[in-house]
């Protein structure tokens, strides 16, 4: 998702959304079962205590309704209002794990840019880092927050029918749970099957909101976000977020929103660091000299292809974004300064089946395109198109055909495809006359 140029467009998310509102806040009780009073009464340290929360002490956290505003592919990018360009105002983009700010739960517009003209609590950026190429943290904190919130509401209600709509995008979004038998696991084995659905509604949830934007939705109607669909660093990003938020859910961290936030501060820095990052000034070499191969410099915001390096596989397992050796001679060579030990690239993965249940089975997202979505909308097939029912299963079929009218169009005006690793397509201009 692309930031907006101008801060009345800003504004107007505050009202539409209501980002400029108090910040939801959340706290839960750590549990005293009667099992557990057995266990303590038994002297059994062996028991799992810290798991055994019962669903009636887990909060109804508020979903998010925020989307962090950040960041299109590419660096110092420029904007236009209409036909019109913006003076004198570029996003950065790239930034770095030391220059982060402090997360916030469902953190909106006002405040959390990367750029230097808004100043900012997130600060939010695209990271490139040896191990897993470009890290977009907005993406990475957007969908540990969802997990953190779906975690929850799977814990409240699992082994039970339920479901939960949240706010359009193309139409309803409802997530929805089956009935299943639960009463053979443990407590602890119970909130490792709810986060791990948690993880995978999350994801599921990050790729309809690239199908959204292709497909013209954005927060602001006037300022389209085609230029973030299916952007090749996104998918990669959200399943980060999603291994983050389960792993400071399994250490008892996510208690409440303030000790989420903190520990989030802490793993999101930690997990980077990991992944072997750039500088600020390192990445922004490499950045600029992707530009009219995976970006456009000469394109502004909202210009569908400003970004030129696309990712349109949706599968759970993500490859990382990296820049290979032979893209050109100028990254080899940053690559070879930069990046110079063998880095292994880390693959990531939501999983899809875990303590003998198949989350697919237990768990669906389901969207009703709308009246005015549909004449527009890649349904699959003529029963999609008379239903209009999308779930996750259609997911990869629908961007599919996303990707041939993408490629359609880029032959037109003249690029061609240079697919570079299993799902992307980073595209190249015609060679010179």
């Amino acid at each position: 998702m692309t930031r907006l140029p101008i801060i009345v467009a800003i504004c107007l998310t505050c009202v539409v959304t209501g980002g400029c509102g108090k910040r939801p806040t959340w706290k839960i009780m750590p549990g005293a079962s009667p099992s557990a009073i057995q266990a303590a009464l038994d002297s059994n340290p062996y028991y799992p205590y810290f798991w055994d929360t019962h669903r009636d002490q887990i909060p109804d956290i508020a979903p998010p309704v925020h989307l962090r505003p950040c960041c299109v592919f590419g660096m110092d990018v420029r904007s236009r209002v209409g036909p019109l360009p913006v003076p004198m105002y570029r996003v950065a983009n790239i930034t770095s794990p030391e220059l982060l700010g402090p997360h916030v739960y469902d953190s909106g517009f006002l405040g959390r840019g990367s750029d230097q003209e808004i100043k900012s609590m997130e600060r939010n950026g695209l990271i490139y880092t040896c191990r897993a190429g470009y890290v977009d943290t907005a993406h990475v904190r957007d969908y540990a927050d969802w997990t953190v919130y779906l975690s929850s509401w799977v814990m409240r209600h699992l082994g039970d029918r339920a479901q939960q709509q949240f706010l359009p995008e193309l139409g309803p979004r409802t997530v929805k749970l089956k009935k299943v038998d639960v009463s053979g696991l443990d407590p602890a084995q119970q909130k490792i099957l709810a986060v791990s659905i948690g993880q995978y509604l999350a994801y599921q949830i990050s790729v309809w909101h690239e199908i959204a934007q292709w497909h013209g939705y954005s927060v602001i109607k006037l300022f389209p976000e085609l230029a973030s669909a299916h952007s090749i660093e996104d998918l990669y990003s959200n399943v980060l977020g999603t291994k983050v938020a389960a792993a400071i859910i399994y250490s008892g961290a996510a208690g409440t929103d303030l000790k989420y936030a903190r520990t989030m501060d802490v793993w999101l820095e930690k997990t980077i660091e990991s992944l072997a990052p750039l500088s600020r000034q390192e990445g922004r070499l490499i950045t600029q000299a992707l530009d009219q191969h995976w970006w456009d410099s000469h394109a502004r915001v909202p210009d569908k292809w400003l970004v030129l390096a696309r990712n349109y596989h949706t599968g759970r397992r993500q490859q990382p974004p990296r820049v290979e050796r032979g893209q050109s001679e100028a990254t080899d060579h940053l690559l070879e300064e930069f990046c110079s030990e063998d880095f292994e690239p880390l693959v990531v993965a939501v999983d899809d089946e875990v303590l003998g249940y198949r989350i697919p089975d237990i768990a669906t997202l389901e969207i009703r395109i709308d009246d005015q979505s549909a004449p527009h909308f890649s349904f699959p097939t003529p029963r999609h198109a008379a239903s209009r029912i999308i779930t996750e299963r259609d997911f990869q079929a629908i961007v599919n055909l996303n990707r041939g009218r993408d490629q359609l169009e880029l032959q037109e005006l003249g690029w061609r495809p240079n697919a570079q690793g299993p799902g992307a397509s980073k595209l190249e201009p015609p060679p010179e006359p």
